[in-house]
């Protein structure tokens, strides 16, 4: 590396020798050749003055955009960076509030667990109908609509009352809603309630010392004990091609197993 500067240096320094001989030797006798050598040097000099100007004109004018755009950038940086503090105390404030709305959503859940479980612990009582109202046994329109407007649990319910007055067996309600497992005991209590308000049927209870055997289905509409089971039977051909409907069919046979 050394002897390459070394080598450049001297080559350059003969070739100035050998330029400075021949200006001598050939232009020499020029009188104005100083002359015309300074003009060249000044028109050089003006020439590089005004591409200065030209490229200091550019380089100030980026130069302001560049500033311009900074500025701005700055403004965006201070901007967002108030939105950011504002954003972390809103996040702070609402991470403090959690606990608190936990606790209110704990409470109120143990309100609402403590108000279900006294819904169903309590004892719904099902009217008997009257005298007077036993003529709506008989009432095949009413019976109709019930079979027709039912729904699984309470067409499995209807044709539990169907078997208990066939068969003249009496059953207690909650054995029969956790033995049958179609729905829960609430909701089947609530089913005859509405039915008893139609007059759709007769029952007489009794207490046994087990008090297992409560319920006696006296009376029962003629339409339901018709239509019952050609609409269980329709059902269950709806459901058996579909896997995870195979309840349905399961839980009508626990229904007639049950009475048995």
């Amino acid at each position: 590396m050394n002897n390459e500067r070394i080598h450049f240096g001297y080559v350059v320094s003969f070739l100035l020798l050998i330029i400075i001989c021949l200006v001598t030797v050939k232009w020499g006798a020029i009188e104005e050749l100083t002359n015309y050598i300074t003009f060249a040097l000044t028109i050089t000099s003006l020439v590089l003055a005004l591409l200065a100007i030209v490229y200091s004109f550019f380089s100030n004018s980026s130069m302001t955009r560049n500033i311009s755009n900074l500025d701005s950038a700055s403004k965006k940086i201070s901007s967002n960076s108030e939105l950011l503090n504002s954003a972390a105390d809103k996040l702070e404030k609402t991470i403090g509030d959690i606990p608190v709305t936990l606790k209110n959503i704990e409470s109120k859940t143990e309100i609402t667990h403590k108000a279900f479980e006294e819904f169903t612990k309590k004892e719904i009582s099902i009217p008997k109908i009257s005298a007077k109202d036993k003529k709506r046994i008989d009432d095949k329109s009413l019976g109709e609509m019930v079979v027709k407007n039912g729904s699984i649990s309470s067409w499995g319910m209807l044709l539990a009352l169907k078997l208990a007055h066939e068969k003249n067996k009496s059953f207690n309600l909650e054995h029969f809603a956790e033995t049958v497992d179609l729905s829960s005991e609430p909701y089947l209590r609530g089913f005859l309630v509405g039915i008893s308000a139609l007059g759709l049927y007769q029952y007489d209870t009794f207490e046994s010392p087990e008090d297992v055997w409560n319920w006696k289905i006296t009376a029962l509409n003629q339409k339901i004990i018709d239509t019952i089971e050609d609409k269980i039977a329709e059902i269950v051909e709806k459901h058996e091609k579909e896997p995870h409907m195979k309840f349905v069919s399961e839980g009508y046979e626990r229904v007639r197993a049950y009475f048995n």
